[in-house]
């Protein structure tokens, strides 16, 4: 825990500002404390954000699926959705290749946290897939 604790660097977004979008590299993973921002995905370039994501504390973070980036982090994978800043954010990121080597160092809390991250974004991701699929149909 210590190691994942002495990475983290405070993190600060203006209002209206795209953390992400669809299909970008991931360089970080964002928790934010306070702020609230949307989640979409884009058709033809053009972004479309559906769910609203309100900061809290990092259980409801990890409930809401709003820590920014892990899935993507955990998985070397590009974002499969659109990120922006609805108000000023506030919160801490930890760089994509110190989460890496954090998890590579411990491999009992790799197996856990990729399990974890599929359960608890799962449905975000299910969600915005659903509302995609329809959008184009």
């Amino acid at each position: 825990m210590h190691d994942f604790l002495s990475k983290l660097e405070p993190r600060y977004e203006k209002k209206g500002q795209v953390l992400l979008s669809e299909n970008e590299s991931i360089s970080e993973i964002l928790f934010f404390y306070t702020g609230s921002w949307c989640v979409g995905y884009e058709l033809n370039k053009i972004a479309y954000f559906k769910i609203k994501i309100d900061s809290g504390t990092i259980d409801d973070a990890y409930r809401k699926g709003s820590i920014i980036g892990a899935y993507s982090a955990t998985f070397n994978k590009r974002s499969p959705f659109a990120h922006k800043t609805l108000t000023v954010c506030e919160g801490f990121m930890i760089r994509r290749h110190n989460w890496n080597s954090i998890l590579e160092d411990h491999p009992l809390m790799e197996n856990e946290m990729k399990l974890n991250v599929i359960k608890l974004f799962r449905p975000m991701m299910e969600k915005l897939n659903n509302l995609k699929e329809r959008h184009v149909a």
